[in-house]
């Protein structure tokens, strides 16, 4: 019955005109590696091109979001035509990019989705169009009537924009594009992200451009990436990293570690897929360390018939353990945990502190979402 509902509401809204990680690694060689015990002096440093995108922090969050007050009582459109009928059905709370077009035998499209629970949504038009709008309906599948809403989203001509948020309640809803003077001709893009619930919520961290991945924050500091948990912000044991290497060969080791630890959080870059040597992921979040985050490096090498060699001094030429300083920080330098949001931890240490990374061993890719 719903769905044949949402057929028979699609035709009355389409004419309807707008009013108001550890990782071991163990290998067996005949001979000992040449880069035997690497230290500060002889390691051949390479340049690490950090991501430059500008970010999240908590500064940029957003508590005053508008709720919208759904009215009732109002009439449903009386003027149809299922002749000019273009429409879609989303997915509940839905996260979602849809393209179209209007012309003068399709002046209007409709977009219908529904949410299982409170959610704040983010919205945003984009058409070369500037009177194009995206007009909000309530939908009632029971009696097959709509109502408009007094919520419009204008369209804006760079997708760089920043969206619009709401808090919408539970219901079934309907958004058609259409302009605002009748003129039409040009395409639109409209997106569309439904996915987190705004119970509890303290506000937006962060929603991306090209993929509008939304992530929100929670009263409690719960970071939520497109609905789903990933990390409390005020729970920095959460966000701990290592790393263990341990290469084997006649007569010989050597020994590897790095660990991040006591994460003080300065701040979010834009979500990517994350590509590396060691470590992969299609939704990462990358997560900026501050000045007090602590860290470790170890290295030990042994070879028989030599001396056994063990150093805490890592690659900026201070022992170990120790926690990050303004030095760390100079000349604009970063120190990026990964944070993989399919498995909920993190899986690399982007930084000149990484041994794999400054001497050029190991490298990394990244495109931001």
């Amino acid at each position: 019955m719903k769905r044949k509902m949402r057929a028979i509401i699609g035709s009355m809204l389409m004419v309807t005109m707008l009013a108001g990680t550890s990782t071991v690694y163990a290998e067996e060689v005949s001979e000992a590696p040449a880069d035997e015990f690497v230290t500060v002096e002889n390691m051949d440093k390479v340049d690490l091109s950090l991501p430059e995108e500008e970010g999240a922090d908590l500064s940029s969050l957003i508590r005053d979001i508008p709720e919208l007050e759904v009215e009732t009582g109002n009439e449903a459109p009386e003027t149809f035509n299922a002749l000019n009928k273009r429409e879609s059905v989303l997915p509940n709370d839905p996260r979602a990019t849809v393209t179209g077009s209007l012309t003068e035998d399709n002046t209007s499209e409709v977009h219908l989705f529904s949410l299982t629970e409170d959610k704040v949504v983010a919205l945003k038009l984009t058409s070369p169009n500037e009177t194009y709008v995206a007009w909000l309906f309530t939908v009632d599948y029971e009696t097959g009537t709509v109502e408009p809403q007094k919520v419009t989203v204008p369209s804006t001509q760079t997708s760089g924009s920043n969206p619009t948020y709401m808090l919408f309640p539970a219901g079934d809803y309907a958004f058609m594009i259409l302009s605002s003077d009748s003129s039409v001709g040009d395409s639109y893009t409209f997106q569309i992200n439904a996915t987190n619930s705004s119970q509890n919520l303290d506000g937006i961290l962060l929603c991306t451009e090209r993929e509008f991945n939304l992530l929100v924050v929670t009263l409690d500091g719960g970071l939520y990436y497109d609905g789903k948990y990933t990390f409390n912000l005020n729970k920095v044991d959460q966000l701990s990293w290592e790393r263990n290497e341990d290469l084997t060969w006649s007569g010989g080791y050597r020994h590897r570690s790095h660990d991040v630890y006591n994460v003080q959080f300065g701040g979010i870059k834009t979500p990517c897929t994350w590509r590396a040597t060691s470590a992969s992921s299609n939704n990462a979040i990358l997560i900026a360390c501050d000045v007090g985050t602590g860290f470790s490096y170890m290295q030990s090498y042994y070879q028989s018939g030599s001396s056994h060699e063990m150093s805490f001094v890592d690659t900026h030429g201070k022992t170990t353990p120790r926690n990050l300083d303004e030095d760390d920080f100079a000349n604009g330098n970063q120190h990026i945990l990964v944070f993989d949001v399919d498995t909920g931890k993190v899986i690399d240490f982007y930084s000149t502190l990484n041994i794999y990374y400054l001497s050029g061993g190991e490298n990394a890719s990244w495109t931001f979402h």
